[in-house]
């Protein structure tokens, strides 16, 4: 079984003469959240942890700016040869999340990720701390604030794996994507990519036939979404497909990638229920409730036209339907 929480060492640990042991400079950080959560982990009344099936699950409840959580590290690191850090996590609601390195002389250095959508996919965040002055040679704890400049915010965020220093890799930036359902022969259709950074393009693979026509914008820069790129493709055969878009890594940054599930339904025929035989009075208007309306898709919705013709205008003329989109019931009204 691995350790929960694991320290990679620049030396091996050496044995004195006196029996005791020396630990050297160790230069890295990580927990993969197997077993039980180490006690290195600190909540309050804000942030409650919990630990099981290989992740940390930290529900936030804060009611005030400037609140946090935080693990102890067990001891000094040396983090100046690779002042990095990876986390690859989740989140319910759309946040900020700030991670801050703390070194033993009171100095540190934070850098901030946005969580740009609520997906159930993992995503990996590569967080750069080499351009901030901090004591990197000692970092002791690593603190984490979820929108800390909100009064209040409530929300899900669940770590699947975080590592410090030596082992953790630079790699572009790319939001976690949504997944998407459309019907066959839909064209035209758009993904926006959010909060790119440290690459140079993006590229789109594993839909098959579900997606043609497909073409990715160059990526601009927007102050609120950070790089930004659109995905335009039409919908190809039905089916379900994990898509991966690729974020390419530039200036010495590795790839990175965002998933989703893409589905396309069948284009099939709107429903509505069979209407009865009804006896009406002549020159008073009646009204006769449609039922069972749907575009005749499971999982996306088409706007609807619904009409009546009569079969016998000199008997029921005009006949109209009064309909509201995306209601199962509609009203036809007619006057004999």
């Amino acid at each position: 079984m691995k350790k929960q929480i694991t320290f990679l060492q620049g030396f091996f640990l050496s044995l004195l003469f006196l029996g005791g042991v020396s630990l050297k400079a160790q230069t890295s950080f990580s927990d993969s959240f197997t077993g039980a959560i180490s006690p290195n982990w600190v909540g309050n009344g804000f942030y409650n942890l919990t630990q099981a099936n290989g992740v940390l699950t930290v529900k936030v409840n804060t009611t005030q700016p400037g609140t946090s959580f935080y693990v102890n590290l067990g001891g000094n690191i040396n983090i100046s040869s690779n002042p990095v850090l990876n986390i690859k996590l989740k989140t319910n609601r759309v946040c900020y999340l700030k991670v801050t390195v703390n070194a033993s002389d009171g100095t540190s250095g934070s850098r901030e990720v946005r969580i740009a959508s609520a997906v159930d996919t993992f995503v990996n965040y590569c967080l750069d701390y080499s351009g901030l002055t901090f004591t990197k040679t000692s970092v002791n704890r690593i603190t984490f604030a979820v929108n800390d400049f909100a009064n209040s915010f409530s929300g899900t965020l669940t770590f699947d794996d975080l590592i410090l220093g030596t082992g953790a890799a630079k790699f572009a930036s790319i939001c976690p994507l949504r997944d998407v359902t459309v019907y066959k022969g839909a064209t035209g259709q758009k993904i926006l990519v959010t909060d790119l950074a440290n690459a140079s393009g993006v590229t789109v693979g594993g839909a098959g036939a579900l997606m043609s026509n497909i073409s990715v914008s160059s990526i601009t820069s927007n102050s609120a979404l950070g790089g930004v790129c659109t995905i335009t493709y039409d919908a190809g055969t039905p089916g379900t497909a994990l898509v991966t878009v690729t974020a390419t890594g530039t200036g010495g940054f590795g790839n990175n990638t965002s998933v989703f599930r893409l589905t396309v339904e069948d284009n099939n025929p709107p429903t509505i229920n069979a209407v009865p035989d009804a006896k009406m009075a002549v020159g008073k208007l009646q009204t006769i409730q449609l039922s069972g309306i749907s575009d005749g898709n499971a999982s996306i919705e088409q706007p609807l036209t619904i009409t009546a013709v009569s079969s016998a205008p000199a008997i029921i003329p005009n006949p109209s339907v009064s309909y509201s989109q995306g209601s199962p019931y509609a009203t036809l009204s007619v006057t004999p």
